[in-house]
């Protein structure tokens, strides 16, 4: 095992020096967990470092770490107090927690609580949620948007196409530039006069024209 230096000359040593003792002990609850872990980041241990002081995987120190981030009265569901019924699960807990917003967690939190839902519907709760808060933001984006702002994305897509359309259109000149030099034959100017998609449209035709011609010799 390697070893793992301490933080010296840190006001939150003795502290840090508790956390480490009690690492491994038995009746710590999930938030003590989550907050030691956040602790010992701060004074500079990495995940992995963590991982094996811990004896579990880094997957398990990033997940009790997001605990941290919920909402207070979301913790407080968490509650060993409270009846099995009543109390958050800590897997379900972890899952709440990377909602950002906090008030998100909260009705979520409530929601499982009150339907007693298991975990896998809980995570269907959680991305139905979040499904609907994008379709919410895209909607108001819709609404807000402004006729300078339209314009704006309008004009933004033509000089995409038109550079794109550009490129396809010298691509099919330089195509007949060298055709022109390699064949002495009915091919020769059917590619270098293509200035514009009428242009195109029309070489396609002649194209198609010559394939049937070629096919019915076959």
């Amino acid at each position: 095992m390697n070893a793992i230096v301490e933080p010296r000359g840190s006001e939150n040593e003795k502290y840090l020096s508790s956390v480490i003792a009690n690492l491994h002990r038995e009746d710590m609850l999930p938030l003590e967990i989550a907050s030691s872990i956040q602790k010992l980041k701060d004074a500079g241990y990495t995940i992995a470092q963590l991982a094996e002081m811990y004896g579990k995987s880094p997957a398990w120190i990033t997940s009790y770490t997001l605990l941290n981030g919920l909402n207070e009265k979301v913790k407080s569901l968490m509650d060993p107090h409270r009846g099995d019924n009543d109390r958050l699960k800590v897997a379900t807990a972890i899952e709440i927690a990377r909602i950002k917003d906090q008030e998100t967690q909260l009705e979520i939190a409530y929601e499982v609580l009150e339907r007693r839902l298991t975990h896998f519907d809980t995570m269907h709760l959680i991305n139905s949620t979040a499904a609907k808060s994008v379709g919410s933001v895209a909607k108001r984006t819709a609404r807000e948007l402004r006729p300078s702002d339209e314009y704006r994305m309008l004009e933004s897509l033509h000089k995409k196409f038109a550079s794109s359309g550009a490129r396809v259109l010298r691509s099919l000149q330089v195509l007949g530039e060298e055709m022109y030099k390699s064949r002495e034959n009915g091919y020769k100017d059917l590619l270098k006069d293509i200035h514009s998609l009428e242009d195109l449209e029309t070489m396609i035709v002649r194209i198609k024209g010559e394939l049937n011609k070629v096919k019915r010799k076959l």
